[in-house]
């Protein structure tokens, strides 16, 4: 009995932890340490999935919070739940052309098998992006093509 008690108490603790970090994030969604506190609060809750969802409407309502969700996403939940967070970035009218750039190079590193897709579609967007160029050049380099890669990082 007194162990139930306590797990309420804890769990009551959990939940009022997780409503201050969700006001901390909201006004500072930049704010990756909070995020990511408040992505493993979610999941000692036992509520990955509600996070993620909260984490999705946050960045589809502040244009700000998206790399911070994706990042904290990524390293509480896993790389599935930070994909869903940026294919819906990609999908949002006001996403900007560098944004939507960055966003594919993110992508192809996060989904290794379909990367050169990604570094092409950011590159087709913003033929300057310095991180698909890289990325589409260490894939080169990793797929044995190693004049093309030296290419790339030129």
């Amino acid at each position: 009995e007194a162990e139930t008690v306590e797990a309420i108490s804890v769990r009551q603790k959990l939940i009022v932890l997780r409503e201050n970090l969700k006001t901390r994030v909201t006004a500072h969604p930049e704010d990756s340490t909070a995020f990511l506190q408040l992505v493993g609060v979610h999941v000692q809750l036992g509520e990955a999935d509600a996070c993620a969802l909260w984490a999705r409407n946050f960045a589809a309502s502040r244009a700000a919070a998206w790399r911070s969700a994706a990042k904290a996403l990524h390293r509480g939940l896993g790389a599935s739940y930070a994909e869903e967070l940026l294919m819906d970035v990609l999908s949002f009218s006001s996403t900007d052309d560098a944004t939507r750039a960055e966003v594919c190079s993110i992508l192809g590193q996060l989904r290794p098998h379909d990367a050169m897709q990604w570094y092409r579609k950011a590159l087709n967007v913003d033929e300057g992006c310095v991180p698909a160029l890289l990325g589409m050049a260490r894939q080169l380099h990793h797929d044995n093509y190693p004049r093309e890669a030296a290419e790339m990082f030129k």
